[in-house]
């Protein structure tokens, strides 16, 4: 069985809700990601699926709404929904929302959140490697820091390597024929910092490339993966459900 470690329900079926007409044999976990007030408030009205926990966070495009009243919506909601994890917060500088200093403000706010409430936190970087890692270095929030959806190269994997509790995930495009850096980067991946993700409805892996991605395409990365890094299937799915043990589901966490 298979653990998707990010994914967007909302995105993908219109609700956080699994869709009954889906089966969900494959799957042993997921983290379904929200990533705005809108987002966040719909959670209340769905029961809690025993294999589907929740995350979330204010999105970088959000920046330029983040105010003192808005980040005392999030901690209400942090303390009343209680999600697995914050995120995905980040920077984004690839679509230029807001300033870069805006996106900084609200990223450290939110940092500042998962270390208050001892809360893993799910990394958003694109276009902004220097700033993430700095921001990182300076404003660690001593829990677990998982980058969602790796984007760089193995210079960068191995500048986040020197922080503290680090984890490194991959999603669909890492089985692209043209990601070469990313296959470089998953190949210095220490094995027990490795997730994997679909980023679902984003990113569709090999062969589904093209499709409207979801949860249950995780399969293909997996196979794709384990087969790159020459490990037996059943061994990289114990090998991430015992990260994933350790870091989402400790009690010391």
């Amino acid at each position: 069985m298979y653990i998707d470690t990010h994914c967007h329900l909302t995105h993908c079926f219109g609700s956080p809700s699994w869709p009954q007409d889906l089966t969900f044999d494959s799957i042993h976990y997921l983290i379904d990601i929200s990533i705005s007030p809108q987002e966040i408030l719909s959670l209340s009205q769905y029961s809690p699926h025993p294999r589907i926990f929740r995350a979330f966070g204010f999105y970088p495009e959000l920046c330029t709404m983040w105010t003192p009243e808005e980040k005392r919506r999030l901690c209400h909601w942090i303390e009343t929904l209680n999600p697995l994890a914050i995120g995905e917060i980040g920077l984004d500088y690839h679509h230029h929302y807001g300033t870069p200093k805006l996106q900084q403000n609200l990223f450290v706010d939110q940092l500042a959140l998962a270390h208050e409430y001892r809360k893993p936190v799910l990394i958003h970087s694109r276009n902004a490697f220097h700033d993430t890692f700095s921001l990182l270095k300076t404003f660690h929030p001593g829990t677990a820091v998982i980058l969602h959806c790796f984007g760089y190269g193995p210079h960068e994997l191995e500048q986040f390597l020197l922080l503290d509790n680090i984890f490194i995930s991959f999603a669909g495009n890492v089985t692209y024929p043209s990601a070469h850096s990313l296959r470089e980067a998953l190949l210095r991946t220490p094995q027990e910092r490795l997730f994997l993700e679909t980023d679902a409805p984003y990113l569709s892996p090999l062969p589904m490339r093209g499709k409207r991605n979801t949860p249950l395409y995780i399969e293909h990365t997996y196979r794709y993966v384990a087969d790159f890094l020459q490990l037996p299937l059943p061994t990289l799915c114990e090998m991430i459900a015992t990260t994933f043990s350790r870091v989402f589901l400790s009690p010391k966490l």
